[in-house]
Formats: C-alpha cells, structure tokens, sequence
C-alpha cells in the first residue's frame, strides 16, 4: 500500500511517500504533489520510507523537479534508503537530483 503525506510551511512543502514508488502510483502523486507547491516553492522528498524505486519513479521524481524549478523553486531530495540509493547512483542522478547527505533540510535553510 501507498501512501504521501504533504507538510507546507510557507514556501517550503516536504513530500514524505510511503511504500513502493513505481508506475502504479506516479499519475496520481504527480497530481497530488504538483497542486500543493506553489511559485517559489522550496520542494523537499524525504524518502525514508519508500520501499521500491522503478523508472516510472525516476521519472516523476525528474519531473518533480522539473515542476519545481519552472516555478522557480527548489528540489531535494533526502533519507535515501539502500535500494533507492542503488537506483539514483546506478543512473548517475545524484547531483541532478540534488540528493543530500546533510541532517538538515538545505532548501529549508
């Protein structure tokens, strides 16, 4: 089962999916996600709890920050665990992605 929690405050929006991020789910949270950030929106992913990464994933998330920045915003993302690491440092995405290693939220700061 899927799930994502928005938190706003201000100008920064912290997106919080739960589960597996695949093709199933991505239509949906796109519509989801993109309603709730605003211009200039600071957009950051903590993706703790994300179980599965698959292209379709890769893609919203690429698009996310798309979406972000033609807002002129920021994008994220954070709390990578080991199989979505695996993904996003096998497709080399990392530095594009904005992953970041730090305790706290940079966009936030």
């Amino acid at each position: 089962m899927f799930t994502c929690h928005i938190i706003n405050e201000d100008e920064f929006t912290m997106v919080q999916p739960e589960g597996e991020l695949d093709y199933g789910v991505c239509h949906d949270l796109e519509s989801y996600v993109s309603t709730n950030i605003g211009a200039g929106a600071r957009l950051s992913f903590n993706m703790e709890k994300v179980t599965f990464l698959d292209s379709a994933g890769v893609g919203f998330l690429v698009h996310m920050k798309n979406i972000a920045e033609k807002r002129n915003g920021t994008f994220e993302m954070r709390s990578l665990p080991k199989s979505v690491k695996m993904v996003i440092d096998k497709l080399a995405l990392n530095e594009f992605l904005n992953v970041s290693n730090d305790e706290a939220y940079a966009v936030k700061q």
